[in-house]
């Protein structure tokens, strides 16, 4: 049986080997046994040359894909360094201060809460029709400048998102009132299991009603920003940016003045977020363009693993 294909400029030839497009030494260097390959002589020494043929073809497979993907293959590599870093800083901070507070409030509940914000404004962003889940200025700003142009389905589109946003959060506020004072279960666990069950819905929904969809992940995305706004003691916002970028420059600013570090880790616990931000969005992209619309599960799965973390006692 004899297949041909070719692939970003790679040839595969024959179930035998694999033959590349370049006038490289592997390919010229056994023009006649690769004829005793097919007719099945001399099998010690074909497989030997079998072997060469199939690492000849895949280096240049690998050589064309980091040409093809040579800047995201960078930026990712920057960016696990940059983790790698952070974590490493953060383990040793973190044997000089300790946080003794609720669950919810430390730093490895937020790293999902986190992600799955980053991941809920990729989703609607690029799965949803370009509508933003968590930047509700975003919203507004398309929202006027669909208004004045006269485009009145456009602003209808912005507008639903952002009326969302605002019955989440006073739905999150009314639940904080009346489920404050529960023994069994914290009031946020509460807000958390209603997230999944709504996020798990959206997967459900065709884009023919993106407007739904969008609408419903805004108020998720409301209910987190206003239920989880500390971690280690410390305002921020798990699903958006601008306010944490402000306080991590300004808590480095400080630290460079009093070298407190207290302060160095309060910069470091912001500039954290960021990153973890940025990754949940990243995969929230790649997520959605793979799998679908039913990508947003994966959210369902992050914000389960916040919601067991509470159930430990933070000493």
């Amino acid at each position: 049986m004899r297949k041909r294909g070719i692939w970003n400029g790679i040839e595969n030839t024959d179930v035998g080997y694999a033959r590349c497009g370049y006038d490289c030494a592997c390919c010229n260097y056994y023009p006649k046994k690769r004829k005793n390959i097919r007719s099945g002589k001399n099998s010690r020494r074909n497989y030997g040359d079998w072997l060469s043929d199939k690492l000849c073809g895949n280096l240049h497979i690998i050589g064309e894909l980091y040409r093809v993907y040579a800047d995201l293959i960078r930026f990712y590599a920057l960016l696990c360094v940059g983790c790698f870093w952070f974590c490493l800083g953060m383990i040793k901070m973190k044997k000089t201060h300790t946080f003794q507070g609720q669950m919810s409030d430390t730093f490895r509940a937020a790293v999902f809460i986190v992600l799955s914000g980053g991941f809920q404004d990729a989703y609607t962003y690029f799965g949803r029709g370009e509508v933003f889940a968590n930047a509700q200025t975003g919203n507004i700003v398309l929202l006027s400048s669909s208004l004045f142009c006269g485009e009145w389905y456009t602003a209808l589109k912005y507008s639903i998102p952002v009326a969302s946003f605002l019955v989440g959060t006073m739905t999150a506020e009314m639940v904080h009132i009346r489920f404050k004072r529960l023994e069994k279960i914290h009031w946020r666990q509460l807000i958390l299991l209603c997230e999944m069950i709504l996020l798990f819905f959206v997967g459900f929904l065709p884009h023919s009603i993106d407007l739904l969809a969008n609408a419903l992940v805004s108020f998720v995305c409301a209910l987190q920003v206003q239920t989880f706004h500390k971690v280690r003691g410390h305002a921020y916002a798990s699903t958006m940016c601008i306010g944490n970028m402000r306080s991590a420059v300004e808590s480095l600013c400080a630290y460079r003045h009093n070298r407190d570090k207290a302060v160095l880790y309060k910069s470091l616990t912001y500039f954290g977020v960021i990153l973890i931000f940025a990754v949940g969005a990243g995969i929230g992209r790649a997520a959605t363009l793979y799998i679908g619309d039913k990508a947003i599960w994966l959210c369902c799965l992050l914000l389960s693993v916040s919601f067991s973390l509470m159930f430990i006692t933070e000493k």
